[in-house]
């Protein structure tokens, strides 16, 4: 494996880059009910800036955020900081993760998963490293949803996504929805595609679904219809009208497999070389595995982003 300074990994390096908070409730309340009370070792993965950080803590041990973005992360650790969390910093691209296999008890991956131009590759690599049992929550934006199909058609009028024949539903994997900024492709996928990477990688869904979109934000702000919107969309989550109320999925997975009770007591204890996942060793501010391969600590932060 070469050093990895991949075009298809979006740019997040703007100074003021801030991500609309319109869901930071529901993804809080999703935190909070759906993942378990208690995990030894969590990783936010794509943690941007830190907004979610803090909710996913207070069900961690140990908590670990991972990034490509430099200037994120280094947001992502002074917000930590400034609100007393103790947190890990590593910048990683998620396809090549610094981890040991069966090493993290639980994952959260918000607003990310439409950056994959290769989902698969990126869901076995995050599998690889979660524990058998471990969980993980995430959402995708699914393109078989007639919002969805409405924003392509709004971005060809535009000038986008001229390499696609409108279709119908959108084919997954192949929708650009940013044509206007090249740093940040955004890709969407079928619900079927996520359902079969879901299986195909040894992962069980849950069947607690919460869903944004036209019955997310109603049930989000108004109690009366709450309960009521929750068990509609979980019954027609893999029914074909969903496609088209439900453009935003949350999913809560376990992977199966019986845990070995392998215990991960520091940080270096699960850190792995992301190029060929060899044993690391940590002096000062250098990290360098057993192959030669070299990596940099920078303001406590550890990049395994290039190596030298």
């Amino acid at each position: 494996m070469e050093a990895r300074n991949s075009p298809n990994i979006p740019d997040y390096e703007d100074r003021d880059f801030v991500i609309d908070d319109a869901e930071a409730d529901m993804e809080i309340r999703i935190i909070h009910e759906l993942l378990p009370s208690f995990s030894r070792w969590s990783v936010d993965l794509g943690c941007g800036y830190g907004r979610l950080s803090g909710a996913l803590s207070r069900k961690s041990g140990k908590l670990i955020l991972v990034d490509y973005s430099m200037t994120g992360m280094k947001r992502a650790r002074q917000k930590m900081l400034d609100d007393g969390i103790p947190a890990s910093f590593l910048l990683a691209d998620i396809s090549h993760l610094p981890f040991k296999s069966d090493s993290i008890d639980t994952v959260a991956m918000f607003r990310v998963f439409h950056h994959f131009n290769d989902p698969a590759l990126a869901i076995q690599e995050i599998v690889r490293c979660m524990r058998p049992s471990g969980h993980m929550v995430f959402n995708y934006n699914s393109s078989d949803n007639a919002s969805m199909m409405l924003f392509w058609l709004k971005q060809r009028i535009n000038g986008g996504n001229s390499h696609q024949k409108f279709p119908f539903p959108l084919k997954p994997g192949t929708l650009r929805a940013s044509p206007e900024d090249d740093r940040r492709p955004i890709y969407f996928q079928t619900h079927s595609t996520v359902r079969s990477l879901i299986r195909k990688n040894g992962l069980v869904q849950s069947h607690r679904n919460f869903h944004s979109g036209m019955l997310g934000r109603v049930a989000s702000k108004n109690s009366f219809f709450q309960e009521a919107a929750r068990d509609l969309q979980t019954r027609m989550l893999d029914k074909w009208p969903s496609r088209f109320l439900f453009p935003n999925n949350y999913v809560l997975c376990r992977k199966e497999g019986r845990d070995d009770g392998t215990e991960f007591h520091k940080l270096e204890d699960l850190l792995a070389c992301p190029v060929c996942s060899g044993t690391i060793f940590i002096e000062d501010d250098s990290i360098e595995c057993a192959n030669g391969h070299r990596f940099t600590i920078s303001n406590g932060i550890y990049d395994f982003r290039n190596p030298s």
